[in-house]
């Protein structure tokens, strides 16, 4: 009780300052995961038919990634044609996220590039 801060801060520092890469590397653990057991939509189309269908227990994407849509039908997405004036979905990214925690799923973003193999987003099923 008596230790002051800047000693408790030296003390842990060595074991929280790695912190961040482990976490997205378990992340990548259980992406591969659920892979292997054939619950995870890589990629926004898939990403946004599975969370739709409230199948999401943890969304995975990259920060900062956004995707402008439009539905095309039975609820599916696809890309937005250049200067194409129709509606659209400024950010579907956006959209999968509030369809997941609506759900009782969680999400979390990792660093750029980490879900190239992925297509920048990906969802674990429920098992």
């Amino acid at each position: 009780e008596d230790t002051p801060e800047s000693e408790l801060k030296e003390t842990i520092y060595p074991y929280v300052k790695d912190w961040k890469s482990i976490k997205q590397h378990e992340l990548l653990q259980h992406l591969d995961a659920a892979r292997s057991a054939g619950k995870l939509a890589v990629g926004i189309t898939d990403v946004w038919k599975e969370a739709g269908n409230r199948k999401g227990r943890l969304l995975v994407v990259e920060k900062n990634y956004m995707y402008r849509a439009k539905d095309i039908t039975n609820g599916q997405i696809g890309p937005v044609d250049r200067g194409e004036n129709s509606f659209f979905i400024k950010d579907a990214v956006d959209d999968v996220i509030e369809k997941v925690l609506a759900s009782g799923g969680d999400v979390e973003f990792v660093d750029l590039g980490l879900l190239d193999n992925y297509e920048h987003i990906a969802l674990i099923q429920y098992y």
